[in-house]
């Protein structure tokens, strides 16, 4: 049974990772989908939410802008967990909050993340910054590029 509920909630889960843009009714859409499949496996859904809501933060607090640009984000975690879409998602809500944004491709052992956000930057007219060589060098052209 934690096999088949742990598979529909990685299905239902991934639904969202691999979008560009998040809209409200996709995110509906998904959590019907988790709803059902704790229903179906006689999970209590409200125990589930408190758990993960405590287990994720439950006292969020928000991005830190630096006092002078640019401000710095790094997204880290395993190939296939988002942080290509989650990039291009944060760029489009710091461009809300009044910033420019610019994603920078530093993951130089994968060439196809790099083509990935170059497109998703693209896609969303966001500002995207690679470059070939050591990570550190590219990452310091990206800031002066940024300031």
């Amino acid at each position: 049974m934690f096999d088949s509920l742990s598979d529909r909630l990685t299905s239902a889960l991934r639904k969202l990772s691999g979008r560009g843009v998040l809209r409200p009714e996709d995110v509906e859409a998904t959590l019907r989908e988790v709803r059902m499949a704790l229903l179906e496996a006689d999970v209590n859904y409200k125990v589930v939410h408190d758990e993960l809501v405590e287990m994720l933060g439950a006292n969020t607090e928000g991005l830190r802008w630096a006092p002078a640009p640019p401000t710095l984000v790094m997204l880290a975690g395993v190939q296939g967990s988002g942080k290509t879409t989650t990039a291009v998602k944060l760029a489009l809500w710091a461009r809300r909050q009044g910033r420019q944004p610019m994603v920078v491709a530093l993951d130089l052992r994968r060439p196809a993340a790099i083509d990935q956000l170059r497109v998703l930057a693209k896609q969303e007219q966001v500002d995207f910054h690679s470059g070939s060589g050591a990570v550190e060098t590219i990452a310091r052209e990206a800031v002066a590029e940024a300031r």
